[in-house]
């Protein structure tokens, strides 16, 4: 593992710490991605300012707005790096409701989306970036309707931001969409890894280079082929160095960061320390001299993508559980 993989697995050790023990309400994989969106960003996890975000959150929406269900504590941490706060909350707010009359369903989904775009872009621009992220979203779901969902929305948003215009990067979508179908069966997988490969410009032979890698992973015995982290092997195509020299570098992260107090079998769940160990190794790189031209420039939306993956688990999970706990509410009255 390299000396700089290595500073950043210390800094979001540490970051977590900061963490696990505060907002007792929320779950611990809300805690974990908190303290990896401040590790993305090289920043020390200030519990105080996260906390003081929360409450100008809930003080700017209604007790019902989605700003302040289960993703609060991500889009807290997110606008908790801004200098003007108030004003990002402002913003933010405002990308929703016009997101909204593009009639993009309300959803945490949503709540995400619109804090990117808030977040990465000027304010006389809004309007343009949300028809694009509109023409995105309609675009992908005309093609592939049947895996695309409100998943999608953060994607969408990012492809907009990107500034790639929607009618020539629907047409490269469905081209890498194609090229990757041959050798992956899972649609959902092959729209997350054609998306990242857009999202980074990553042109032609980034599908291939994507299968290597999957290879790659699958060699070591790690393999990336989960839905929600299929995306993965869409970022780290991006990356310009020899696919087994970052396969073996993210494994070896990955392997030193399960020998990490908190972070053992019983602690997280496997998929979920790929993923932060894979955001840590493409981080790192895309902040070297080597990383190659291409990468510094995509660097800011390399992160954001990561960011955006990982909660897109979290909403996936609570999903689950909330439908889990209606099927035991429900399944005592169907005996009856």
């Amino acid at each position: 593992m390299r000396e700089g993989t290595q500073k950043r697995v210390q800094l979001f050790i540490d970051n977590y710490h900061v963490i696990k023990n505060r907002f007792v309400w929320k779950t611990i994989l809300l805690k974990r991605l908190a303290a990896i969106i401040y590790t993305l960003k090289g920043q020390t996890l200030s519990y105080e300012t996260i906390s003081e975000t929360m409450r100008m959150i809930k003080g700017n929406v209604s007790v019902f707005s989605y700003f302040r269900g289960d993703m609060i504590l991500a889009v807290a941490t997110m606008i908790s790096l801004q200098n003007d706060r108030q004003r990002a909350i402002e913003k933010a707010l405002t990308v929703y409701k016009m997101m909204k009359a593009e009639r993009f369903r309300r959803s945490s989904y949503l709540v995400i989306a619109a804090c990117q775009i808030a977040i990465e872009t000027d304010e006389e621009d809004f309007s343009a970036v949300v028809g694009r992220a509109r023409d995105y979203y309609r675009g992908m779901r005309s093609q592939h309707f049947f895996v695309t969902s409100e998943r999608d929305y953060i994607s969408a948003a990012l492809l907009a931001v990107s500034g790639i215009d929607p009618q020539s990067g629907l047409l490269d979508l469905e081209m890498m969409h194609k090229s990757l179908k041959t050798k992956i069966y899972s649609g959902r997988g092959v729209q997350g890894i054609a998306q990242a490969l857009l999202m980074g410009r990553a042109g032609e032979g980034g599908a291939e280079r994507a299968l290597a890698l999957r290879e790659a992973f699958r060699q070591r015995n790690l393999r990336l082929d989960r839905d929600y982290n299929y995306q993965l092997i869409g970022l780290l195509a991006l990356l310009g160095i020899d696919t087994d020299m970052l396969a073996d570098e993210v494994v070896d992260t990955f392997r030193y960061m399960r020998k990490q107090k908190g972070f053992g079998t019983w602690s997280i769940n496997k998929y979920e320390l790929i993923l932060i160990a894979a955001s840590l190794v493409v981080t790192d790189i895309a902040t070297r001299d080597d990383g190659g031209a291409a990468v510094a420039s995509v660097s800011t939306g390399v992160t954001a993508m990561i960011v955006n993956q990982y909660i897109a688990i979290l909403i996936m999970m609570a999903t689950a559980s909330a439908a889990a706990v209606t099927a035991a509410t429900v399944a005592p009255s169907v005996g009856n």
